[in-house]
């Protein structure tokens, strides 16, 4: 009898054994983007991914809300991203290719990143599946200008790139510049400003502002 080798757990999201983390049993598919090439402030989100996914292992598995084994859906985790240095524009390319892969295998994508400029080549593959998509967004910055650093695609940006794609609800906001509240102000949308600041651009439903603002605790420190 061949005796169990003492092993840690396998290295993928919640150190699943291999029937839940195959691609072909898994619901989840999750997409690694170790990317911040955009970074204005510090750089760093591209361990991002690696370190959620070690985190992940020294977690209960059980969800005490749900009061279920939800990781019994499945969750895969795919190879790394490969980085480019041609730009964000190509990096938003290459999420939106992925994603569509995903998608196209009628899977549930989840991304780790990596820095908020990815966002938008997930929105882009998700909103040609669902034509009703709208984006929540949780953040201390508004990221709504035109351009910065010479790029429209950078970092800064991806929320006012996001907006034209698809409906966008802003939680937790706390820091704008002159140019981005002169956006806000002139957009169809509504800006209510209670404790925190809640953005709407452009208009949505109500019942996705309710549940922005009974979100917005776990948002806001």
């Amino acid at each position: 009898m061949t005796k169990k080798l003492p092993i840690t757990l396998p290295f993928n999201f919640g150190g699943l054994e291999g029937r839940l983390s195959s691609f072909k049993n898994a619901n989840f598919v999750i997409l690694s983007v170790p990317y911040d090439l955009t970074a204005s402030y510090g750089s760093g989100m591209r361990n991002g991914p690696l370190a959620i996914i070690e985190a992940s292992t020294h977690m209960e598995l059980y969800d005490e809300e749900l009061r279920a084994n939800t990781y019994e859906a499945g969750i895969h985790i795919l190879p790394l991203l490969e980085s480019t240095t041609l730009g964000p524009e190509e990096m938003i390319h290459r999420v939106h290719e992925a994603s569509q892969y995903i998608l196209k295998e009628k899977k549930i994508p989840v991304m780790l990143g990596g820095e908020h400029s990815i966002t938008l080549g997930m929105v882009n593959a998700l909103k040609k599946k669902y034509p009703n998509l709208s984006v929540l967004q949780f953040d201390a910055h508004a990221d709504m200008r035109d351009s910065y650093q010479d790029n429209p695609f950078n970092h800064a940006c991806v929320a006012r790139r996001i907006s034209k794609v698809c409906p966008l609800v802003q939680v937790g906001i706390r820091s704008l510049s002159a140019e981005e509240a002169k956006f806000l102000s002139q957009k169809s949308g509504k800006t209510q400003k209670p404790k925190s600041k809640i953005t709407v651009s452009p208009p949505i439903m109500p019942q996705t502002c309710i549940l922005a603002l009974r979100l917005r605790r776990f948002a806001i420190n």
